[in-house]
This record gives structure tokens, sequence and C-alpha cells, in this order.
């Protein structure tokens, strides 16, 4: 009686709604490209084609340019000032999408089920410049580890991430790490859709409801011992 209930108690576990908590990897330079491409194969997310900025892909809403669209994926992306939170407008010379004044941040809203996305990203007015990407709701210049990585001027760098559950912004700016305040470009995008992978624990808790099925239907498979006789 005490396993059966054990066991009822851990299959109610199951069916205890947990949110899923997001996971980002993040990739950058040629190393990480092909991580980053890897990492979207296993997972059989859906990548779209790498999209240019300008030329028919996407439209720069006016008059205020503050907004670029992107007609094939829906992504959008936003310019604003240092604060993040005052507009600034965007230049398009073909193909860079570039911000306004030094220091401004670009946001880019996905689309539904997007779990990577990947942008060739470079700068201008500056010597030199350190990037932060993030996948996040605000911009943080304190963004560490494979999040920032240092650019050299002409040479645009790949950055990518990838989630275990979808997301829906990206925040691109400068980094606290850096003494220069450069103008932003983006040359080029994608985005995945798909179906998120499992965290490891709730891979743990289905493989422990697994086996309480199993061992359930085992105890019923068994044949009851016969009891004692009854004499009268």
């Amino acid at each position: 009686m005490k396993i059966r209930l054990a066991l009822i108690s851990m299959l109610g576990l199951i069916g205890v709604a947990v949110p899923g908590r997001a996971s980002f990897s993040y990739y950058n330079g040629t190393t990480g490209n092909t991580q980053f491409n890897n990492a979207v194969a296993l997972a059989g997310w859906t990548l779209s084609p790498s999209e240019g900025i300008g030329a028919g892909f996407g439209t720069l809403v006016t008059p205020a340019d503050h907004e670029y669209d992107d007609t094939a994926t829906g992504a959008k992306f936003f310019s604003f000032l240092s604060n993040g939170t005052t507009s600034d407008k965007f230049s398009i010379s073909l193909p860079p999408l570039t911000t306004h004044n030094s220091g401004d941040l670009i946001e880019i809203t996905l689309p539904a089920n997007v779990f990577a996305f990947r942008a060739t990203i470079g700068f201008i007015s500056a010597p030199a410049a350190t990037v932060c990407f993030e996948a996040a709701s605000s911009f943080s210049s304190t963004c560490s580890g494979n999040q920032t990585s240092a650019l050299t001027l002409g040479s645009p760098m790949f950055f990518g991430v990838t989630s275990t559950t979808a997301f829906n912004t990206i925040w691109i700016g400068e980094s606290n790490a850096d003494s220069f305040t450069p103008e932003y470009q983006i040359t080029g995008f994608a985005d995945a859709t798909g179906v998120g992978m499992p965290e490891t624990g709730s891979m743990l808790l289905l493989g422990g409801g697994l086996v309480a099925i199993g061992l359930i239907r085992l105890r019923r498979r068994r044949p009851r011992r016969a009891g004692p006789s009854s004499r009268y």
C-alpha cells in the first residue's frame, strides 16, 4: 500500500504545471558560427535564409525611421538612445542598418516560436568596439561571457543565441567594458523556429514517471499468493 501511494504521488508530480525557464547559449566568431549551426541542426529547428538589410528585404518605417520591419521573417528592429526608452532613428546604406548616434541601442522583436537567432554585427565612428548581444526584456551593459566580444573596424562578426524555450527580444548595444561609443551596424540576420529542447529537470521528472508506471504495471501482473485455507 505504501509503495502504491508513493508511486501515485510521483505520477501526480508529472501533472503539476511548472513554467519552463529559458536557458540561453551564446556564440560568436567563426567557431561560434559552426557551433550555432550544429545546435540548430541537432534541435531540428528550421533556420530562415540569411536576411539582408534593405534591397527589398524589409522596410524602414517613415518618417521617424525609428523602426525597420523585415518582410520575410516578421522581425522588427527599433533604435533607441542609450537609455533604452527614447527613440532614435536608423539609416541604411546598403546593406548595413546603422544606428544614428554613438551609444545607441538596437532592440529586435521576434515572431512566435523562435528558439535561435543570429546576426552579423559591425560598427563605425570608433577605432574599436565591444558589443553586448543579449536575449533579454531590457538592455544591460553589464552582460558578460560569450554575450560580448571585441570587434575590429571593418570586420563584422557573427553573433548567435539559442534557447530551450521560445524568446522574442534581442538587444544589441555597447558593453560597459567599451571605452568608445560606436555606431553599430547589422548587415544580415536569421532566426530559427521549431519546438524547444526539454530541460534536464523535466527529462528526469518524465523519466521518473515512466519508471513509476512500469512498476505499477509489473505489480498488477504478478500473481497474488493464495492465502491459507479456512477450516470449519
